[in-house]
C-alpha cells in the first residue's frame, strides 16, 4: 500500500485519510484482510488545507491543527494530494 490514500464517499467528497503509520504498523500478511477505513483518520475541517499555502502561512495552518496528514485542495476544489507532517519536518530540517 505505497503512497498516501484519500477515502471519498459516493459523491467523491473526501471523508478520511489513510494513516501511513497505521499501515506500517499492520503486518503485511494481515493487510489484505483489513478494511482501509480501519486504518484511516476522519477528515476534520482543519485538516483540509489549500494547496497554495507556502512558507509561514503553511506553518501557521499546521500549527493551528496538529495532525499526521493533511488533505491539500486546489482552488478549483480538486484534490491536490496528501501532505504528511513528517514530510514537513524533513523539509524544514534541511533549511
Amino acid at each position: 500500500m505505497p503512497g498516501r490514500w484519500v477515502i471519498v464517499d459516493h459523491e467523491n467528497t473526501p471523508t478520511a485519510i489513510v494513516n501511513e503509520t497505521a499501515v506500517q504498523a499492520t503486518p503485511e500478511e494481515r493487510r489484505p484482510w483489513i478494511e482501509v477505513g480501519a486504518l484511516a483518520r476522519t477528515l476534520e475541517p482543519n485538516m483540509v488545507l489549500s494547496a497554495d499555502l507556502t512558507g509561514l502561512d503553511l506553518i501557521k495552518a499546521v500549527q493551528a491543527a496538529p495532525a499526521s496528514e493533511y488533505l491539500l485542495i486546489e482552488s478549483s476544489g480538486q484534490i491536490f494530494g496528501v501532505l504528511a507532517a513528517t514530510d514537513l519536518d524533513i523539509a524544514f530540517a534541511g533549511v
